[in-house]
């Protein structure tokens, strides 16, 4: 099994275990709303790599020139949709980190 494949399946199953953790902290009504900003952002981003290695099978090659300088009109609808939502995951990892940071 290649890197590539292990590194996009653990993608997918951490955000899965991200949202099962999430649904049931929800459910205990343990979270705080920061936490809740934080993780939802970890597990947009978790599914942007990992549609982005899926995506990414013609090369197989893992490396900053084959995943930062795609262009953004050369992508699939999928991977544009996935694009958008790691940078809005990171912008609410962001965000949380700052409120946090201002709290304490």
């Amino acid at each position: 099994m290649k890197l590539i494949s292990v590194i996009k399946t653990m993608c997918f199953i951490s955000a899965g275990l991200y949202v099962l953790g999430l649904t049931q902290d929800i459910y205990l009504d343990d979270i705080d709303t920061l936490e809740l900003l934080g993780n939802l952002g970890i597990i947009l981003v978790l599914i942007e790599i990992g549609i982005v290695l899926y995506q990414d099978q013609d090369t197989h090659k893992f490396s900053f020139k084959t995943l930062f300088a795609k262009d953004t009109l050369s992508l699939s609808p999928l991977e544009q949709i996935a694009n958008l939502l790691g940078r809005i995951g990171m912008v609410m990892i962001m965000l949380s980190f700052i409120y946090n940071f201002i709290d304490n």
